[in-house]
């Protein structure tokens, strides 16, 4: 049987690492992190970038690993490339990414519902209120200028 060769990224070799440390297979780690066994195959071959923050906590509590250290080395994110005409949005997706935030998360943490997307994207225009749970969040003061009267 041939072996194929795959790219590992440096959190794939570290998560590989610790699984094969505790002696786990891939179906057992799998079962216990709460995804398939082709979700950690692909994590570990670099064949997914491990953007799930939810895996990430899970991986870091199975496998005993430092948060700080996976973070590290987890392939980051690129942020979007495409012109806006939307300061605001642009604004706060920097922020966001900035504290490694996914969406859903800032969202739960400000407890605004699911429509923080739209105001990054400039499809709607937030209440007051909501800015300032945002920035509560995100430990900014949201620039005056960037807020629409």
């Amino acid at each position: 049987m041939k072996r194929r060769a795959y790219l590992l990224t440096s959190m794939g070799r570290m998560c590989r690492r610790a699984r094969k440390k505790l002696g786990l297979s891939l179906k057992r780690c799998a079962e216990k992190v709460g995804v398939s066994r082709q979700a950690i195959h692909q994590l570990e071959t670099g064949k997914t970038k491990g953007s799930n923050s939810k895996l990430i906590e899970n991986l870091v509590q199975v496998l005993d690993l430092n948060i700080n250290e996976l973070e590290a080395v987890r392939p980051k994110r690129k942020l979007c490339e495409k012109k806006r005409n939307n300061p605001l949005g642009d604004y706060l997706t920097r922020r966001r990414l900035k504290v490694h935030l996914t969406q859903n998360e800032l969202a739960r943490r400000a407890g605004i519902g699911r429509f923080l997307s739209d105001i990054e994207q400039g499809k709607c225009v937030p209440k007051y209120s909501t800015l300032n749970k945002i920035a509560g969040v995100l430990e900014c003061e949201i620039p005056k200028k960037l807020v629409l009267k």
